[in-house]
């Protein structure tokens, strides 16, 4: 189902790139209860204050909106 490559999302975990999470991306993140989510970059957004979101069509589920932080060198 998943055999192939996802990103892994580390909410407030800073990478070095302005939006590496393209709409089609398949990725994955460890929701509050431990458990591993697996799903398809939907979309991204900025916030007022700087904060990116991510949106994610969760496999067999519904839409995840998660926040990441971004760096530039």
């Amino acid at each position: 189902m998943n055999a192939f490559p996802v990103s892994c999302i580390l909410p407030g975990f800073i990478l070095f790139a302005d939006n590496i999470y393209k709409n089609g991306t398949r990725v994955f993140y460890w929701a509050s209860g431990g458990e591993i989510k697996y799903g398809t970059v939907q979309a991204t957004n900025r916030m007022a204050d700087g904060t990116q979101i991510v949106v994610v069509k969760v496999d067999g589920e519904g839409h995840a909106q998660l926040p990441w932080v971004t760096s530039t060198l």
